[in-house]
């Protein structure tokens, strides 16, 4: 009667498991005990897009995300991911990250708390033996509270890293960037048209107009390729200002930009322009007018950003006043129209809000600004005059 019971009861477990109902048990001697839970909920699962990245937020060292993303048999598929340790400096949690077959304890990379701890400049790959869904488990590497933070994580069947973020470039207007550690990168894109010839210069501070703090190499590809129509390495292309990196499209389509720290070192990182067009002409700075005596709302969206204003001289000396938003501590730094720097740069915080310049009537000169602290953005405005007082809003 035992046998027959417990034969009874391991059939009845089958029936239960087939029919998605969760259950326990233990075999203590020849008893067994079996638990049913119609209410248990499954894991939820994020379906991986391909080649497009997600975004993640883990906020306890017993946290975990779960991913999924179909595979075919015989193709190999790729896992990449940005966090503190390996990416593009906009992450702040450190990761370990797993991958198996839907319904399988075997894991195809990873599986503990930090043997695989790394996804950016190489990917953790695997060939599919079967179709069917891969699941991935992201977790604190070594599950520890200090590692916990955002991420981002992509799949792909292709040798080349899908790009994180590409902002378009509009054509002939200078884009300003900052790269602020020494695995960061920004990515551009811009459409190009079959036969027509395109060019690329940059602004930084190995050439350019000694506005910019970064030393930054360059490099370009179509979209989807792993071939580069110029760069790609660390440091192949390191210059694009006397000259233009110049290529003529064979397909029409979008083509991508990648910026890296030159050689990726932490002491070429900083600020840069950016900027294309289909002339020989390299596109003049864009730079906000100023008016004597009215106030213009300033405002740096990024942490570490820069923003340039210019006014034409009407008396000397000139006086330029900030009135501080959200942005309270301040550089002011003044250029005449060759670029050279006039008088020292300063420093605008609680009640020191303007500074003189001696300049030359009738000439126009360059104002940038940019916050005391490179984690520092936001709001605030500014005004040049003729007096050390400064005008009514």
């Amino acid at each position: 009667m035992k046998k027959n019971n417990k034969n009874y009861i391991v059939l009845i477990t089958f029936l239960f498991f087939t029919a998605n109902v969760f259950f326990s048990c233990s075999i203590l001697g020849d008893d067994i005990q079996t638990l049913a839970n119609n209410s248990a909920p499954a894991i939820a699962r994020t379906n991986l897009p391909n080649s497009l990245w997600v975004n993640g937020n883990i906020t306890s060292s017993s946290g975990v995300d779960w991913y999924s993303f179909p595979v075919s048999n015989g193709t190999t598929y790729r896992v990449w991911w940005n966090d503190r340790i390996q990416g593009n400096g906009t992450k702040t949690g450190f990761i370990a990250v797993g991958a198996r077959y839907s319904g399988s304890s075997s894991w195809l990379f990873g599986g503990t708390s930090s043997s695989v701890s790394y996804g950016w400049s190489s990917a953790q790959s695997f060939t599919a033996n079967r179709t069917g869904t891969v699941e991935i488990r992201v977790i604190p590497n070594n599950q520890i509270s200090s590692n916990t933070g955002t991420y981002g994580i992509v799949f792909s069947n292709s040798f080349t890293r899908p790009s994180v973020i590409l902002t378009n470039l509009t054509i002939n207007q200078w884009t300003n960037g900052t790269i602020t550690s020494s695995s960061g990168e920004d990515w551009y894109s811009f459409p190009v048209s079959n036969g027509t010839t395109y060019r690329v210069w940059w602004n930084d501070s190995n050439q350019g107009n000694g506005t910019k703090t970064g030393f930054i190499a360059v490099g370009a590809r179509y979209s989807g390729s792993s071939s580069w129509l110029f760069g790609g390495t660390n440091s192949s292309v390191s210059y694009g200002w006397s000259s233009a990196q110049s290529f003529t499209a064979n397909q029409t389509g979008t083509v991508e930009i990648r910026v890296i720290p030159y050689n990726r070192s932490s002491s070429y990182t900083g600020t840069y322009g950016i900027a294309y067009g289909t002339s020989n002409t390299r596109p003049e700075v864009n730079f906000q007018n100023l008016n004597i005596n009215q106030w213009t709302s300033g405002n740096i969206t990024t942490a570490g950003g820069e923003q340039w204003f210019s006014f034409t001289a009407t008396a000397n000396p000139q006086y330029i006043h900030v009135i501080f938003g959200s942005l309270s501590d301040l550089y002011i730094d003044v250029y005449d129209n060759s670029f050279n720097q006039v008088g020292s740069i300063a420093n605008l915080y609680s009640s020191t809000r303007s500074t003189v310049r001696y300049v030359t009537t009738g000439q126009v000169y360059h104002i940038k600004v940019y916050p005391y602290s490179n984690s520092s953005s936001g709001t605030y405005q500014i005004v040049f005059n003729a007096s050390s007082t400064a005008p009514a809003q």
